[in-house]
């Protein structure tokens, strides 16, 4: 779905991505909720589609970018050490 995107060349610290896997977890329920209505969901399709994380124009399924959603909380937990190697590669 998404192509692979580099490591950033600064650390981020192990409590601040603790937190925001919190805040994109509820965040991707509320989008598999739809309790994000299709405007706030199109916009931030659009800034999936812009970073590669969604493919194409949208307008995008609700779905999709609860997945992509889900994918970069997956690629937290492996920059945290929860995960051996990147559970979203291809391969």
């Amino acid at each position: 779905m998404a192509r692979m995107n580099p490591p950033t060349t600064n650390p981020v610290g192990q409590a601040d991505v603790m937190v925001l896997m919190v805040v994109l977890a509820r965040y991707e329920a509320a989008v598999r909720g739809g309790d994000v209505d299709d405007h706030g969901l199109q916009r931030l399709a659009d800034q999936c589609a812009d970073v590669g994380l969604l493919e194409g124009p949208g307008p995008h399924r609700r779905a999709d970018v609860a997945e992509a959603l889900s994918d970069i909380g997956l690629r937290l937990r492996y920059a945290i050490g929860e995960h051996s190697s990147d559970p979203t590669a291809a391969g």
